[in-house]
């Protein structure tokens, strides 16, 4: 059985990623869709439900990531780990794109 994650929790993890989804930084309030409170480390891999451990995340990110905890680096056989916002600065995993028109 899942861990139950408390209004409070969810409030704080909320609070504390500033509405924003905090794997692509898109904020709540320009979506019509519910943010995810998500697990870094899933817990079928470990991960708690502990604060430190929950994200804040669009459900688009949410439903791309998954379970994951790493990723393969094409062309080699080495496992980089996903990003965690908990421990990664965002600036040095992502960038914005120029989609000017």
């Amino acid at each position: 059985m899942r861990p139950y994650i408390s209004d409070a929790v969810r409030e704080a993890v909320r609070q504390r990623a500033r509405k924003r989804c905090e794997y692509c930084l898109r904020p709540e309030n320009i979506s019509q869709i519910t943010y995810h409170i998500d697990h870094i480390i899933s817990e079928k891999h470990g991960g708690s439900s502990a604060l430190e451990n929950l994200a804040y995340c669009c459900p688009w990110c949410n439903l791309y990531k998954g379970s994951d905890i790493s990723s393969v680096l094409e062309g080699s056989k080495e496992r980089i780990p996903l990003y965690d916002p908990r421990t990664d600065f965002w600036i040095d995993n992502f960038a914005f794109k120029d989609v000017s028109i």
